[in-house]
């Protein structure tokens, strides 16, 4: 969904994961974790979760906000989508 608007990338936890979105012609998917992205900082307009966070612990999830905004741009966007309850 995100490609008609630029360069996006993603990751998976799971290598089953990474190749599913490999079978679908999505090849910028890499195998990490939310909480240690393999990119640098500050290359993203925009970072997206969804329905990720709320899985994790809260130390692991403060990681993994902290990853987002890492390696978002000066200016950047974060969308965050958790469960309702």
């Amino acid at each position: 969904m995100l490609r008609h608007y630029g360069h996006a990338v993603g990751i998976d936890i799971t290598y089953s994961g990474v190749k599913y979105a490999a079978s679908r012609g999505d090849r910028k998917v890499a195998q990490a974790s939310a909480t240690d992205l393999p990119f640098g900082g500050g290359q993203f307009d925009l970072v997206t979760s969804f329905d990720v966070i709320y899985a994790l612990p809260d130390e692991l999830e403060k990681a993994a906000v902290a990853e987002m905004f890492r390696v978002l741009r000066p200016g950047g966007h974060l969308v965050l989508n958790v469960a309702a309850l």
